[in-house]
């Protein structure tokens, strides 16, 4: 777990995943068969939980299912939050077949260091190359950034901003990191 976050996690492995996917999928089965008919959607937002750590073939049977069930015609804005470290070339044709036309690519910070000291998740992933294979696909990016977490400098904070202008985002989020009393910080006051 990222040492800022308040949201709910567990043990990442593709038995959860598959099983929380099924339940998903059963809740929205239920939920539109209560309703009796399928509701037009305008707007659909994915997120808090980086939908895509789950892989391509589950995430494409989630948006499968929205579209199955709900009218979907009339949507403006079909969003999604991306965790970079978990996305790939085969997600993001998923998106484009299932109509996503906006996503919140949630970085954080491009410094490695400044993630590895807040427990988040990184590898050696090309961001130039997901942001400009995303935009081709017809899909907006907002590059969302953290301020202020752990061992971030305003120097470090600028080169963020600068690379995220660089990639060409459509949008830039700054979220300010405020502590929550639910979660426990060990945060360094010196850095």
């Amino acid at each position: 777990r990222c040492t800022y976050c308040h949201c709910y996690t567990s043990l990442e492995n593709e038995e959860n995943y598959n099983e929380y996917i099924k339940k998903l999928i059963q809740e929205i089965h239920e939920t539109c068969k209560s309703i009796g008919k399928k509701i037009s959607l305008d707007s659909v937002f994915i997120g808090g939980w980086t939908p895509n750590i789950v892989g391509s073939d589950l995430l494409w049977k989630v948006l499968r299912t929205i579209h199955e069930n709900f009218d979907t015609s009339n949507i403006s804005q079909f969003n999604i939050d991306l965790n970079p470290y978990h996305l790939d070339d085969n997600t993001i044709r998923v998106l484009k077949e299932n109509k996503v036309n906006r996503c919140t690519y949630a970085i954080q910070s491009f410094n490695t260091d400044i993630l590895r000291e807040n427990a988040r998740y990184f590898n050696d992933t090309d961001h130039k190359h997901n942001v400009n294979f995303l935009r081709s696909s017809w899909i907006q990016v907002n590059i969302d950034l953290m301020v202020w977490i752990k061992w971030q400098t305003l120097e470090s904070c600028i080169t963020d901003i600068k690379y995220a202008q660089e990639l060409q985002a459509d949008h830039i989020s700054l979220n300010y990191f405020i502590q929550s009393s639910n979660v426990h910080y060990q945060i360094d006051d010196e850095k």
